[in-house]
Order: C-alpha cells, then structure tokens, then sequence
C-alpha cells in the first residue's frame, strides 16, 4: 500500500511542480504516456500556459499521433463535464482542483476554448527541429521549403557526391585534395574502393563525428595518448 501512496506522490507532483525540470523512468504499460497527458492538461488549464509555449516531442510519428488525440479527447472530457475519474482528463481534473484551486465550470469553459483555437504542437523531434529551420530560413541559410530528406534521396545524393569526389580526388586534377597521393596510395592499399566508399557514406550519416577531433597521424595519436 505504501508502495501505491509513494508511486501517487510521484504521479502527483510530475502534474503540478513547474518549478523544476522533471524526469519520468518506468516501464512499458505504467502511464507514461498517461502522466504526459495530464501534465499538458495540467499546463494549459492550470499553469495557464499558452498552446504556442508548451512543446511535446516524441520519437515516433505514431507516438506522436497517440499523444494529440489524448490530448484532444481529455480537453473534449473536461470540457463537456461528465469526466471519468479514472481516465487522464480525470486524474487532471483533480489536481487542477486542489493543487490550482480551479473549479470544473471555469476548467470546462477553458477547455473547450483551448479546443476552438490552436493546441500545442506535439510532434516528432524531426518535425520540431524541422520545423524550426524552415521558420528561420534565412538565418539558417535554408530554402524556406526544406524537408526531411528520405533514405533514398539521401542515397542518391551520396552517390552524386561520391562521384564528384572521386572523380576530383583521383583525377589528378584536384589543386586542393583533401588527401595527398601518398595519402590515397595508403588507404587504397589498405582497403578497396567499395570499402573506402561503403567507410564515407557511413560517416556522411552521422554528421556528429563533425565534431570529434581526430590526430592526423600516429605520431600525434602516441603523443595525446602518452600526456594522459
């Protein structure tokens, strides 16, 4: 019993505390999705946030998908009044009453004012993100049309590139390549020309290795490891 009062507390506090930054670990079926439900309730008609300051992100477009018809039906909930005290817009409900001192008149007027205007976006990190570039196109130095390039463009743009490079790196023409000819006689040595490309397009995939220092020899390798 002790255990379901503590595990209450928590689920309590993730609805009301807006002071803190807040981080929910649990298990497959145990509410989380529940508990996200509630605290947008809670932010909106509590807290008195505004739609266009509250963001829920997900990983998955279905995830996302769930979350705004969870949303949108506990708003629907409250704002007819017959609230179901298991259910999200119900577990809201009574921490808006007694942790905000809202009554369910007021909540239901709110409610179904939140559903005639614009609600929160909830959407994926790659919509968010996304959708944060192409509103600032300009300082981004993007076409203000951008999208989220699928496997197969991206495929064929790196075969575009690999070609050019090629091409540049091994023609001989190149005034500044990117890696000498003792460098590429090395690494042609060392592995063949569909591994070399297989390596690159991996690294083009993960452009976070952008900012990782790599030595440009062993001797510097030997050095940074030996001043550790």
């Amino acid at each position: 019993m002790s255990h379901l009062l503590a595990d209450h507390r928590d689920r309590t506090t993730a609805l009301e505390d807006f002071q803190h930054n807040l981080v929910v670990t649990a298990g497959a079926g145990t509410g989380k999705t529940s508990l996200l439900t509630g605290r947008v309730l809670t932010a909106l008609l509590g807290k008195q946030l505004a739609p266009a300051s509250v963001l829920v992100t997900t990983f998955t477009e279905k995830a996302a998908a769930e979350m705004a018809e969870r949303v949108e039906g506990a708003l629907a909930e409250l704002a007819e009044g017959a609230v179901n005290a298991e259910s999200d817009a119900g577990r809201a409900l009574s921490v808006l009453r007694e942790s905000f001192g809202r009554d369910q008149d007021s909540i239901a007027r709110d409610a179904a004012a939140l559903l005639d205007g614009e609600l929160p976006p909830i959407e994926t990190f790659h919509a968010f993100c996304l959708r944060t570039l192409c509103e600032n196109a300009r300082e981004a130095a993007l076409p203000p049309d951008a999208h989220i390039a699928e496997d197969l463009d991206t495929d064929e743009l790196f075969d575009e590139f690999w070609l050019s490079l090629a091409d540049s790196e091994l023609s001989g023409h190149c005034t500044q390549p990117i890696l000498d000819e003792d460098a590429w006689h090395a690494l042609l040595s060392a592995l063949g020309i569909d591994e070399i490309k297989s390596a690159l397009r991996s690294w083009c995939r993960r452009p976070q290795l952008a900012l990782y220092r790599f030595d440009t020899s062993i001797d510097e390798s030997l050095d940074r490891l030996t001043s550790v």
